[in-house]
């Protein structure tokens, strides 16, 4: 198998887990719920396979490339951030019903390229600002705070899929603790 062949082994198996442990939650007859329980072992056995398998294997040029379009997206962020007027900032729903929209975002762009090959990167072009106080975000420690994260991934040496996934689950935790919490 290729890499990119092992990651979409990977995210298949996860969404197999997820339905596994819905199941296990929701579900009420014993017997059924031990027949789940007995899957989900099988299922998490057969991931850590996957992982190890995606850590070893030699060709990861995927993976390479996955990496690369991250700081791509990323510095897309930092440029189209920066092209506020002064004393603009950034609105956290972007016109839209959800608070936190801009920061789901920002994250989805990054979790495609865990997920998935891929082309190419976005351009957040159609951001919306604000002079307003309430319900916005500074851009200046918004895009600071994205700069230290690309410096974070660019350490990242010999890259592959399961670095890459654990660099999202950090950069999704110190984002959220950051600008959400």
């Amino acid at each position: 198998m290729t890499e990119i062949e092992l990651l979409k082994k990977l995210v298949a198996l996860e969404n197999e887990q997820y339905s596994l442990e819905i199941k296990i939650d929701i579900w009420s007859r014993d017997k059924e719920v031990a027949e789940f329980k007995t899957e989900l072992a099988e299922i998490n056995r057969e991931i850590a396979i996957v992982e190890k398998s995606l850590v070893e294997i030699e060709d990861k040029k995927y993976s390479k490339k996955a990496k690369s379009l991250m700081l791509d997206q990323i510095h897309a962020y930092i440029t189209e951030i920066n092209k506020a007027k002064d004393g603009l900032k950034l609105t956290r729903n972007q016109g839209l019903i959800l608070e936190n929209y801009l920061f789901s975002g920002i994250l989805t762009d990054l979790r495609y390229y865990i997920i998935d090959e891929n082309f190419g990167y976005r351009i957040p072009a159609y951001l919306h600002y604000t002079y307003e106080e309430k319900k916005s975000v500074e851009i200046k420690p918004l895009s600071d705070f994205l700069k230290n994260e690309s410096r974070n991934l660019s350490q990242i040496e010999n890259p592959d899929y399961i670095k890459l996934r654990n660099f999202y689950e950090e950069f999704k935790n110190r984002l959220l603790k950051t600008f959400v919490e």
